[in-house]
């Protein structure tokens, strides 16, 4: 799948075509889930928080139990074991 998103000329050449074997999309689905299922949230800001809440705290701290739903590889990254190639 290659194609140009508006006018900036951005590109996606994402290896994945099909929303059901991107990781993004699944963690997406699996944060939805949580977030949103048979919950409601009187102001935007609770929903914000609540989402804010769940990448923060939950995801991290709940990690085993999502991973198999997201993918078999993807993982969190922390700034410790990131670096750059030039």
């Amino acid at each position: 799948m290659n194609h140009a998103s508006n006018n900036l000329g951005i590109q996606n050449d994402s290896k994945f075509t099909t929303d059901a074997l991107n990781p993004i999309e699944r963690l997406w689905a699996v944060m939805h889930q949580c977030v949103t299922h048979n919950r409601r949230y009187p102001t935007q800001k609770q929903f914000a928080d609540a989402i804010l809440k769940f990448f923060r705290e939950t995801l991290p701290n709940e990690w085993k139990t999502f991973r198999s739903q997201v993918s078999d590889n993807f993982r969190i990254v922390t700034h410790e074991k990131f670096r750059l190639l030039e």
